[in-house]
Order: C-alpha cells, then structure tokens, then sequence
C-alpha cells in the first residue's frame, strides 16, 4: 500500500468531514463555557461578569435564585439550558436553539464584553481535542 495516498486520503478527510471531530469539539467546549458563565460568572479573560444591583438581586431573591452577587447570566435557567452546540453549512459552534436566547445573550455580549469569547483554556482545550482526534488518525 502507498503511505502517502494513505496520508493524503486522512488528511482530505480532515477537510472534506469536518463532522468527525468537531462535533466532540462543540459538544465538550458547551459544558466548559456553560460553566464559567452560568456557574462561576466568569468573563473569557477570567474577570467577573459583573454585580447584580440591589433591585435585580431582590428578583432573583424571590426567583430562589440566592443572594450572590455574581452576575452569572441565569434567572429561569432557560438560557443556560437552551445553550448547545449548533452546526449549520459545515460550521460548527456554540448558540441557542431559541432565538430570544440568543438575542438576550447578544444584549448581554454588549453590556458584559467578551463573555461568550472562548476563553484561552476552552481554545487549548479545543484544539487539543482537534489534535487527538489527527493522531488517531494516524496511529
């Protein structure tokens, strides 16, 4: 057998079926990012979203949602559980399947900058993930 067919032909496919490896990317990126906003209420950079005010924190006192300031992008907890792995035209990312989800998570992007950016641990994860998925490939 030709090796270098053989290489060529694993590598097209790198190209041609990006669904082999990037649906794992999104689908373990999803819970990763889920949890440094929704959890931790963490900025990608690693700073904190931001503080509720007295008053949005007295409905989220009555929401059972505690008394922590933490700004942490969850009321209902709607928006952190319609938050999934999306693909559409062979791309592949993070959204929501709910479209006011995502218009909230834009205002949000706008008041709280560089929140929904992968942060540089989900990117290295990310592509670690990637480069696994080329050395199996080749083992």
């Amino acid at each position: 057998m030709d090796t270098s067919i053989s290489i060529q032909e694993k590598l097209n496919s790198l190209i041609v079926d990006k669904d082999q490896y990037m649906r794992g990317v999104v689908f373990g990126l999803v819970g990763e990012v889920r949890q440094r906003i929704h959890k931790r209420g963490q900025k990608a950079d690693g700073s904190p979203i931001g503080e509720y005010k007295n008053s949005y924190l007295r409905i989220r006192e009555k929401e059972n949602r505690g008394n922590d300031r933490k700004i942490i992008l969850s009321l209902t907890r709607q928006m952190e559980q319609d938050f999934v792995p999306v693909s559409e035209n062979d791309q592949f990312g993070l959204g929501f399947n709910n479209p006011h989800n995502f218009d909230k998570a834009g205002w949000m992007e706008n008041r709280f900058p560089n929140t929904y950016n992968l942060s540089d641990d989900e990117l290295l994860m990310a592509e670690q993930a990637i480069q696994d998925y080329i050395n199996g490939l080749f083992e």
